[in-house]
Parts: C-alpha cells; sequence; structure tokens
C-alpha cells in the first residue's frame, strides 16, 4: 500500500511516497503581477541524474531545487537517530528507491558495501586509472600478477612509488630520469 507524506522543508506543496513517487499538491498561487491560480496536484517525473540517481526538481516561492528522491523518501520515513549523513541502497539499484530499499549509513559503510568495492576497481580498470603490474625475478622470471600497484605493493612490503618507478620509470640520485626496473630486489614491469 502506497502512504505519503510532507516532504521536509516543502511542506503543503510536495508529497513523498514509500514507493519512491514525489508528487505536487492541490495548491492556490498568487504570481508577481497578482493573478491568483489554482494548480491542480501531479505524479511528479523522476529523472536520473549524471550519477544515476533519480532526482526530482522541487520549487517554492519561485526557487528551483533539484533533490534526489532516495533521500526525500530516507528523511520522511525513515527515522535517523545516530544524525547518519548517507543513504544506502541495499539492492545497490539505484532506481529502487522504495522505503524498505534504504537505510542510513556512514560514508565508509556506503563505499564499501556489496558489489561497491569491485564496481569501483572495475571502472577504474576501464577509465586506465588502475595498471596491472608484475614482479619479476632479476633474472627476469615472472613471481607474481597483482591487479594495481596497491595490491602489489601491501602483498610485499615494497613502496607504491618505488614499484611505480621501477615499471615506468624514475629519477637516479644525480636527478636525470631514467628508466630504474628494479626496486627492493626484483624487476617490476606493466601487465599487457
Amino acid at each position: 500500500m502506497e502512504i505519503w507524506k510532507d516532504v521536509v522543508g516543502y511542506e503543503g506543496y510536495y508529497q513523498v511516497s514509500n514507493l519512491g513517487r514525489v508528487k505536487s499538491l492541490d495548491r492556490v498561487i498568487t504570481n508577481k503581477m497578482g493573478v491568483v491560480r489554482n494548480l491542480n496536484g501531479f505524479v511528479k517525473k523522476l529523472t536520473p541524474g549524471d550519477n544515476g540517481y533519480m532526482g526530482v526538481t522541487l520549487s517554492r516561492n519561485g526557487k528551483y531545487t533539484r533533490r534526489y528522491v532516495h533521500r526525500l523518501v530516507a528523511e520522511a520515513f525513515i527515522p535517523n537517530k545516530e544524525k547518519l549523513p548517507f543513504i544506502n541502497h541495499k539492492d545497490e539499484n539505484k532506481d529502487n528507491n522504495h522505503v524498505d530499499n534504504l537505510e542510513w549509513c556512514t560514508c565508509e559503510y556506503n563505499n564499501r558495501y556489496g558489489t561497491a568495492p569491485e564496481r569501483k576497481r572495475s571502472k577504474a580498470r576501464e577509465l586506465g586509472q588502475m595498471r596491472a603490474v608484475v614482479q619479476l625475478t632479476l633474472s627476469g622470471e615472472k613471481i607474481n600478477e597483482y591487479e594495481s600497484l596497491h595490491e602489489a605493493s601491501r602483498k610485499t612490503g615494497v613502496g607504491l612509488p618505488n614499484i611505480w618507478n621501477a615499471a615506468n620509470g624514475g629519477f637516479n640520485k644525480q636527478g636525470k630520469w631514467m628508466r630504474l626496473h628494479t626496486a627492493c630486489g626484483y624487476k617490476w614491469r606493466w601487465a599487457k
């Protein structure tokens, strides 16, 4: 069953439902020239923002504001006793703004929830921001391949800048840029 509550800060203008819909309420308005009009309420169209979250434009006293639907639902229906700043979609579907799918949370919880870490790694790989690196013996035999510099550094204890310099190049002691090849007794190269 759909339940409607006032949108916080827009009481008497808009309501949000537990299913994630937003409606404008019937009201009488007077424009700048003193003309009085009756506005009929209607369910507003929701549109995705650049980040994929569904949003809606609300107006009051001639000022327009874009708001995220998941935040409107959470503010109206979910108590936030701990004053948490973020809202998590439990099923990770940004279109599903049903009250049962939302929860207040911290930034860290939201960033680590479900498949978020893997999706971030995939996106970084897609954008070329994350490159796999290969660890070799000094004689050139492959020891291991790591998904990223961070992973290689974390698992081997070799400093991230040292691995990057060996795989990419770096400054020698005389301040000259050159390819170093080695770091902490290993050769490093970018995976193909």
